[in-house]
């Protein structure tokens, strides 16, 4: 760990780190499936750089869990779009589940650095379910459901505001957990 105090505007750059990597994403359309994991891995290290020694592995933990929770994820949720009842609960489940994935990638990298890392795979469920769930639906009601399709700058700000959610639960669970970092045996 660094040996400087952990500031709470971590906790902003986590939620703009997120933020703009989600909309990259977005901006991408079915390419963001491929591209989301990386831009949000190198965001999120970016922030990481000051606070964990091993910050290089968050990348690529991000990265191939991100992959697997986005495949697992959208697996999910094109079986909710089919469902005619229990739409957002289902995508909800879509969303816990890959939060649970990319949270177990992720902890692989927080457990070597703080205490009480575990509590990272909660938050990164709730992350999920609260920051992308509802998108995930509003996505599929958009693209299947009506006519009526969302502008581009619509879907950015959609990815904006997604990120920023996501971004605010986690970043705030991981502010308390670098305040608590590992001790040195």
């Amino acid at each position: 760990m660094a040996k400087h105090q952990v500031h709470w505007t971590f906790i902003l750059q986590w939620m703009l780190a997120t933020a703009l990597a989600l909309t990259g994403a977005v901006a991408l359309s079915a390419f963001g499936l491929v591209f989301g994991p990386i831009f949000l891995g190198l965001s999120q290290t970016w922030v990481l750089r000051r606070h964990l020694k091993r910050a290089a592995l968050w990348l690529a933990v991000t990265v191939m869990g991100g992959w697997l929770a986005v495949g697992v994820g959208f697996y999910l949720a094109a079986i909710a779009t089919g469902a005619r009842n229990g739409l957002f609960l289902l995508n909800a489940l879509a969303a816990a589940v890959a939060g649970i994935i990319l949270g177990l990638a992720q902890w692989i990298v927080l457990r070597l650095h703080v205490r009480w890392a575990i509590v990272w795979i909660p938050a990164s469920v709730l992350g999920l379910v609260f920051g992308a769930s509802w998108v995930i639906g509003f996505g599929q009601r958009e693209a299947y459901l009506t006519s009526n399709y969302l502008t581009s700058i619509q879907w950015l700000a959609v990815g904006l505001l997604s990120g920023a959610m996501g971004g605010a639960i986690k970043g705030s669970v991981l502010l308390w957990l670098l305040r608590h970092p590992r001790t040195e045996h």
